[in-house]
């Protein structure tokens, strides 16, 4: 079990068919798929991005072909 597992409250089955979620949300609606009991849940995404310059020669390559 991980911070990616969605875990029914009522027995504690993983729920495996679940597909993640794209957005955070604060009330979300499913339905186990073990005991077939109906909960809410809320769901934070989050996203984390790191930018790097490219190196100088594969820069000029790329500016090289843009112009031909």
């Amino acid at each position: 079990m991980d911070d990616e597992d969605l875990i029914c409250p009522y027995c504690g089955a993983i729920q495996n068919c679940h597909e993640p979620d794209e957005i955070s949300s604060d009330m979300c609606h499913t339905e186990c798929e073990s005991c077939d009991k109906s909960f809410w849940y809320s769901v934070t995404v989050r996203r984390d991005y790191f930018p790097y310059k490219e190196d100088d020669e594969d820069t000029s390559e790329e500016e090289t072909d843009e112009m031909d």
